[in-house]
């Protein structure tokens, strides 16, 4: 589900409708303006940063695929990154002589084990 609150703002005698997203789709503005013909003439208010009318890269389906990417894409370098801190751990305590535990084995250290009590 897409949650946007939509706006309605008057410049120049014309209606401009302008859809702000949350959730997933956070930080996106898109407004829109209803016009008598193709060729009606419009200045674009200073609020509107580019005009992107048939712009692939707009549509509502293509703005919510490239969200999940980016997300996805962010949990996958967060994984990686807990993986490579995990193996350096291990290459840190080896290295030192510490011998590794197995938790999936031996589940979670005793308190007094735990804190070299």
């Amino acid at each position: 589900m897409i949650d946007k609150t939509r706006h309605h703002i008057f410049v120049g005698g014309r209606e401009w409708v302008v859809d702000e997203y949350h959730g997933l789709l956070e930080g996106v503005v898109l407004a829109e303006i209803e016009l008598p013909s193709e060729d009606t003439h419009f200045e674009l208010p200073a609020w509107v940063a580019a005009e992107v009318t048939g712009a692939e890269k707009y549509r509502k389906v293509n703005l919510v695929k490239a969200r999940k990417k980016k997300q996805a894409d962010r949990m996958r370098r967060a994984r990686q990154r807990e993986t490579k801190m995990q193996h350096l751990a291990e290459q840190s305590a080896d290295d030192q002589g510490c011998p590794r535990l197995d938790r999936q084995k031996n589940g979670p250290l005793p308190l007094s084990e735990h804190h070299g009590i």
